[in-house]
This record gives structure tokens, C-alpha cells and sequence, in this order.
């Protein structure tokens, strides 16, 4: 390959390629040349992190040259399509790595003179392959190429039991796989071969363990791409999924409640808010078997890009509302329904049968609160009151993050059912013109949905997901039009009362200690940057050295750094972390210590209305002309 740059001296310039040497050229599989070059060619991080990107490059471009030219043949070949033919020759990726990706990493020496002649005499080769398959980069690149569970492997290869439970874990099965499409198809199944792999990156999923599986059955006349996702019984991960209830949860939600949801919104069954489930098992470990939106076109956005801009955020908002708005009518169609959710929905990311100091997911948060405190203090662009007020708030956070994440709020203007984990992970999108439109989006990951408060799912994505120029300049426009949708769907299905715009944003706002938490907690590692050097699985985080090592990482990220800065001055100009200093120093002049962190916790997430705290103060501390002016400002 040869390629023209608008600036010879930059690299990033390049803006035209040109193919040389076509002599090894055939006609058949495009599967040949996708693998040859993607295995061959990408610097390793791109292979590993933006395969399926390149993939939809190629397609794209495939299908704009099919219909320049006129291309009679219809349909024109899908996306699905290019994925298979590149699986079907992953072969030939391995190969490369051990045979061709040495030379072409091979390091420029004066040692060996490089000729063909040389390549096959028997002493020159030596030292040939001495220099290729012990150079730093072919290490480096060939390595991740080569893990076990990246080798996509057949039933026909798995006759030794012992090879394949090399490759993948043992419980991810054939006998899984038949099981789910016989439960989806209601008939006997034969299984002809699978291949299967990791279908997410370190840090990208913590609860659970993600495969994708390609699987032929009945003798070749059917074929399906599935996702796998396993939640094992190991260590911290496994007592978090059952303190969560998380399996049972989402195996109900995606089995019985979102199939009902898309009947309630759209007759046609057309608005769809999960993957279909095909199968659900507790044995021998908790899984859930999916239908792969990937196969469909869909794909997620790269976390660590700094967030999603207004066009992503304004179709985010929109299938929230018709979420939101599905589980609101599904409540109102009778007492069960209503008691479903209600009981079996009735906590998200904390089980209050937990209490907080025992709580693995909290004292995590607490460390990371302790972090931030530490490495934001040298951050001459943040202001000094910003991490004051968080040092007040420190010896009850983990307390005070319960109460925040208690969906069952007594004042709520109207309760629903949140997703409760929507950040851009758990979203994916489908475009057309290539890239330039998005489209479609499908939420995934329902393990900690719970029933009440739709404030709770508004201040969790709208505080997670934006671009840093959207979060706040336009968090309005986007609550007017979650309010635009939610309100559309409702009165088309004749419900009432409808919640007004007042309501959606009294939510929002009631439950901004929450988007506090999430900028300090949460923040970090949606925009971790990828590392091949660090343990990111949830069990590391507990790990006391390797954690810090993991937070430090986090912490000191430049996408976090630029993000998370602009959040807290906007918290802080609105008296959200202000009035909670000022308050405390107040509290401890006057020695009224009994009670105060209660208190200030209790204002801090909005558990007591406006009018008990100022009444609360003129009664029983006659202090109501003594509160610093910003404080009673915002009471």
C-alpha cells in the first residue's frame, strides 16, 4: 500500500491510498483479504479495540461502490454478511500471527541480508527467524492475537473436552447452545459447529462475563448469532450479583416485562427495548443466552471518547420516556402489576437489607471519593470550596449514597420503572449513511432496574453520558424532550394523569446528590482509558494495592479531568455543595453537634421537603436570620 498526506511530514494528514504487488490476487471469499489485512496491517490497539469499526468501514464503502456501479444483484450484501465471511477465515489470522506478522514487524538490522534465497537456506534462515520472532513489536502485537479465549474454535475441534475448556470456560457449551434454540424454537436441535470469543474489552463490563457465539445447526439450513452472558459464582462478583438479586432481575425483565412493555407503546411490536432472550439457566452457572445486536447492525459508541453528542443524547432521552412511560402503563393496567414492580423492583444498586459499611459497591465509592479528594486538590482549575465540601461529606458518604439510590421516594411526582445502569455502555446504536445518522438505539444490561423515582435513571445518564459540551448547556433541551415523548405516549394510550414538565424536572433535581456521586464515582471509570496493564475486573477493585493502581489510572485520566471539573462549579454555583459547608461550620459554632450529619445528609439527598428544613431550623434552633445567605437562599 502506498498513501498520499496533504502534509508529508504529518501522519495524520494521509488522505489517499493506492495498492501495489498483485500477484498473489484470487477470486472468492472477500474473507481472505479482511482478515489477511486487519490481522496484518492495524497498529495492535487498534486490532484489539476497533475491529468492528473497520468492518463497518468496509462495509459502507462496499455497498456506495455496489451502487455507483449500478450493481444488479439485490440485496446488496449486509453487514451480518461481511462479519461471517471474516469469521469463516479467522484461520488464516492465526497463521499470519505466527508466520507473517514476524516479517512484516521484523526491525531493520545490517546483521542477515534479507532475500528469498536467504529465507530458505537453512543457517541465514535461523538467524533470520532469531531477529523476527524475538522482536519487541511481533511480541506485543502477537500476543493478545493468541489468548485462548480469542480463538474462535468449532464443535468439530472440541472433540478433546480438555482442548476446549482451554479456549473458552467450561461452562460455555454446546450443549448450552442447544438448549437455548430448542427453548426458542420449541423443537429438537442438532448442533453442526460454533465458534465463539470475548464479546467485550477489559473495563467495559464488571458484573459479568460477555461471549459472542456464531452457531450452524441442522445440517446447515440454519444459522444464528447469539451473546452469552454468564454470571459466575466467584469471589466479590458473585456475593454482589446475589446481594442485587441481579440474575433473577434481568432474566425476568428481558423474559416477561420488556416483551409486554413494546406491546403496550407499539401494537406492531416494532419499539423494542432489549435483544430478544432466548434462554435463561441457573445451571451450572447463571446465563443468559441473547439474540447479538451486532448481527443487526448495532454497536456501541467508544466510552472513552468523552461521552455521546446531542443527536445520541436526544435519542437516549426518547427511548427512556417510552421506557419509562411503557412500565407507567404497565403499573396502571392493575394492583399485580403495580405490586410486580413495586416488590420485586423495589431496589437498584443497593439492597437496603445490606447495611452500608458492608456493602462492596459502596465502600468502593468511598475509596473513590477519598481518591478524588486526593488528586483533585493539586487541580489549580478547580475551586478550593469544591473539595472542602467534600471532605464534610466524606465520613457519611457511603450512608448518604443509600438514601440517594433509594428508588422509594414518598415525594415523588410519579414513579416508574428505571433501567437504573444507563450509561453509554449499555447502549447501543444503529445508523445509516455509514456513520453520519444515527438512528436506532437498544438499551442493554438490566440488573439493577428498580421501580420508583424516575429521577434516579434522568440525573444517572444525563450526568454519565453527554459530551462535555452537552451535559450541561443543554441538559434543558434534553429534559423537554424525554418530557415531549413521555408525555406523547402516555396520552396516546390514555392515561392519566400525565406528569407534567414541572414534575420530570422536580425529579431531576431531587435527585442531584446522585449526579454529585456519579461525577466523583462513577465519571472515573466510564472514561477510564483502555490499559493492557491493568487487572479491570470487579474482584481487582478490592484488591488493596492493585485497586489504588486501578484508581490512579482513573483519577488522573485527562477525559475525566476535563469533564468532571465544569459538573462540580456547576453543582456548586446552584448551592448543591455550597450550602452543606456553610451549614456545618454553622452547626459547630453554635456546638449543635447531635444530629447535624443527619441532617446535612438528609438535605444533601433530598429526603426532607424545603419547608420542613427551613421550619426544622426557625423552630428548633431559632436560627433562621443566623444561615449564611446562600444556604437559606437555597432551602
Amino acid at each position: 500500500m502506498m498513501f498520499r498526506y496533504d502534509d508529508p511530514a504529518d501522519d495524520a494528514s494521509v488522505r489517499e491510498v493506492t495498492f501495489v504487488d498483485y500477484q498473489l490476487s484470487s477470486y472468492g471469499s472477500a474473507g481472505h483479504d479482511l482478515v489477511y489485512s486487519l490481522y496484518n496491517c492495524p497498529q495492535f490497539e487498534v486490532r484489539e479495540t476497533r475491529l468492528n469499526d473497520l468492518l463497518e468501514v468496509y462495509h459502507r464503502s462496499l455497498c456506495e461502490g455496489l451502487r455507483a456501479g449500478d450493481y444488479q444483484q439485490q440485496p446488496l450484501p449486509s453487514f451480518a454478511d461481511v462479519q461471517k465471511e471474516y469469521e469463516r477465515h479467522e484461520f488464516i489470522g492465526v497463521v499470519s500471527g505466527l508466520s507473517m506478522l514476524p516479517i512484516i514487524l521484523m526491525e531493520h538490522t545490517d546483521d542477515v541480508k534479507l532475500t528469498f534465497e536467504n529465507l530458505i537456506d537453512a543457517e541465514h534462515a535461523e538467524k533470520i527467524r532469531d531477529i523476527q520472532y524475538n522482536g519487541r513489536l511481533y511480541r506485543k502485537s502477537v500476543v493478545p492475537i493468541l489468548e485462548p479465549r480469542t480463538v474462535p474454535i468449532s464443535s468439530s475441534e472440541m472433540a478433546n473436552p480438555e482442548g476446549a475448556q482451554q479456549q473458552l470456560p467450561s461452562y460455555l457449551t454446546e450443549s448450552l447452545i442447544q438448549r437455548s434454540l430448542e427453548h426458542d424454537l420449541q423443537r429438537p436441535v442438532t448442533i453442526d459447529r460454533f465458534t465463539a470469543g470475548p464479546a467485550t474489552a477489559a473495563g467495559d463490563n464488571y458484573l459479568s462475563d460477555v461471549f459472542w457465539i456464531r452457531v450452524e445447526y441442522d445440517g446447515g439450513r440454519g444459522e444464528k448469532r447469539l451473546l452469552a452472558k454468564c454470571m459466575p459464582d466467584v469471589g466479590d462478583r458473585g456475593a454482589t450479583l446475589d446481594v442485587l438479586d441481579a440474575f433473577r432481575k434481568e432474566s425476568e425483565t428481558f423474559q416477561h416485562l420488556l416483551p409486554a412493555f413494546s406491546r403496550l407503546v407499539s401494537p406492531d411490536g416494532k419499539e423494542q427495548f432489549g435483544a430478544k432472550c432466548y434462554y435463561a439457566t441457573t445451571e451450572p452457572v447463571r446465563t443468559i443466552v441473547f439474540e447479538d445486536l451486532k448481527a443487526l447492525g448495532f454497536r456501541m459508541c467508544d466510552r472513552t471518547q468523552g461521552g455521546l453528542d446531542f443527536e445520541h443524547m436526544a435519542l437516549v432521552m426518547r427511548k427512556i420516556a417510552k421506557f419509562h412511560a411503557a412500565s407507567m402503563l404497565y403499573a396502571s393496567q392493575s394492583p399485580e402489576h403495580e405490586r410486580r414492580l413495586a416488590t420485586r423492583y423495589a431496589y437498584g444498586l443497593y439492597n437496603p437489607m445490606e447495611k452500608p459499611e458492608d456493602c462492596r459497591i459502596l465502600q468502593a465509592l468511598e475509596k473513590g471519593l477519598d481518591k478524588f479528594i486526593s488528586v483533585a486538590s493539586g487541580w489549580p482549575e478547580l475551586d478550593a470550596a469544591v473539595v472542602r465540601q467534600l471532605e464534610v461529606i466524606r465520613p457519611t458518604f457511603k450512608e448518604r449514597i443509600a438514601k440517594c439510590v433509594n428508588p422509594q421516594q414518598p415525594d415523588a411526582r410519579y414513579k416508574a420503572l428505571n433501567h437504573g445502569d444507563l450509561w453509554s455502555n449499555n447502549m447501543m446504536f444503529r445508523y445509516e449513511h455509514g456513520d453520519s445518522v444515527v438512528r436506532e438505539i437498544m438499551f442493554v444490561d438490566y440488573q439493577i432496574s428498580n421501580y420508583g423515582s424516575p429521577g434516579l435513571d434522568l440525573v444517572y445518564t444525563l450526568y454519565n453520558c453527554p459530551r462535555r459540551d452537552v451535559r450541561i448547556a443543554r441538559r434543558e433541551e434534553l429534559l423537554t424532550e424525554y418530557y415531549r415523548v413521555l408525555r406523547e405516549t402516555l396520552q396516546r394510550n390514555r392515561y392519566e394523569p400525565v406528569p407534567t414538565l414541572d414534575d420530570v424536572k422536580e425529579e431531576f433535581t431531587r435527585n442531584e446528590f446522585f449526579g454529585l456521586v456519579c461525577a466523583i464515582t462513577f465519571l472515573p471509570i466510564m472514561t477510564m482509558e483502555r490499559s493492557h496493564d491493568l487487572d479491570l475486573s470487579f474482584d481487582a477493585f478490592f484488591k488493596e494495592e492493585h485497586g489504588e493502581r486501578v484508581r490512579d489510572f482513573q483519577y488522573n485520566g485527562t477525559v475525566f479531568r476535563e469533564a468532571v471539573v465544569p459538573i462540580l462549579h456547576n453543582l456548586l454555583a446552584r448551592g448543591y455543595i455550597q450550602y452543606s459547608t456553610e451549614l456545618a461550620s454553622f452547626f459547630h459554632a453554635k456546638k449543635i453537634e447531635k444530629g447535624a450529619h443527619l441532617f446535612l445528609g438528609a438535605l444533601g439527598v433530598g429526603v426532607l421537603p424545603h419547608n420542613l428544613c427551613m421550619h426544622a431550623l426557625k423552630s428548633k434552633y431559632k436560627i433562621s436570620n443566623c444561615l449564611p445567605q446562600t444556604s437559606s437562599r437555597f432551602l
